[in-house]
Order: structure tokens, then sequence, then C-alpha cells
């Protein structure tokens, strides 16, 4: 489903996916994350269980199904929104230098 770029997506310092700011305090000194307290969604179609919730950089379904690929709600690991691998993670994305562009390119 493709939709128009949200203001999210045009200023990605606005971005409310979950991984600009699912790791993010409260506030100042808190443990608690905003992902520990409040349900982050879509911006574009609403649903919990949308790709694009999870991660700007990727389509929005529009679908609120389980098992999404790229969805946090996905059984199994997440596929890297660089290069598809099916690790998702801080240390795999420092060493991970394919341009976004390019996977959708070999899809």
């Amino acid at each position: 489903m493709t939709h128009p770029p949200s203001p999210f997506e045009q200023n990605p310092a606005n971005c409310g996916c979950y991984s600009c700011i699912g790791n993010e305090p409260t506030r100042e000194g808190s443990w608690l994350t905003i992902g520990m307290t409040r349900m982050i969604v879509c911006a574009l179609c609403g649903n919990k269980r949308c790709p694009h919730g999870t991660d700007h950089r990727l389509d929005c379904t529009g679908s609120n199904e389980g098992n999404q690929a790229g969805s946090r709600y996905q059984y199994g690991p997440t596929p890297c929104p660089n290069c598809g691998a099916g690790i998702d993670t801080a240390e795999h994305h420092a060493e991970c230098v394919a341009p976004l562009d390019q996977i959708e390119e070999d899809a």
C-alpha cells in the first residue's frame, strides 16, 4: 500500500515509529521507555502490527495481521530494514551498509 510521505517521514526528528522512539526514556533519568508505556502504531494506517509502525523505512501495509515481515509483532527474527538479513541488532546495523533502495530493487 503506497501512501504520500507522512509528516514524520518528511522530518525524521518528528518520527513516532518504534525504531526512533521505542527505546527513548519517558523522562530524563527514568528507566521506563516510551515503548514500555505507550502503544506505538503506524502513523499512516494506525495499526500496531504494520511494519511501518516498527520502522518508518518500511512500507505501510494497512494491515493489522500478525507475522508481517519487519513488524515487531513478527514471529521469529526481525529482518534488517537495510539489507533484509534475518537479524536486526545494533551490532549488525554498525556493519550493514546496503542502502534500502538497493534492497527494494532486488525484491
